[in-house]
């Protein structure tokens, strides 16, 4: 799970989604309007998905967003 603080290199997806557009936009480093659209709208996606997984099986899934110039090893 990414750390609240903001610290690692993704974001987590439903957080994502609850922030305001500019905050979420600098928090992922998306410099246009139009790829937080496609973005916003991708992410939305997977998370009613796995919303939906983890109801019917009970499992728990991260979605996590990576942000743009980082580099991931552990998410």
């Amino acid at each position: 799970m990414p750390d609240d603080n903001g610290a690692s290199g993704v974001i987590d997806g439903r957080k994502f989604l609850s922030m305001p557009r500019q905050e979420a936009m600098r928090e992922a480093g998306i410099k246009s309007e139009a790829d937080y659209a496609r973005a916003y709208r991708d992410i939305e996606q997977v998370v009613t998905r796995r919303d939906n997984r983890e109801a019917q099986h009970g499992r728990t899934i991260s979605v996590v967003v990576k942000k743009s110039g980082t580099k991931v090893t552990d998410a």
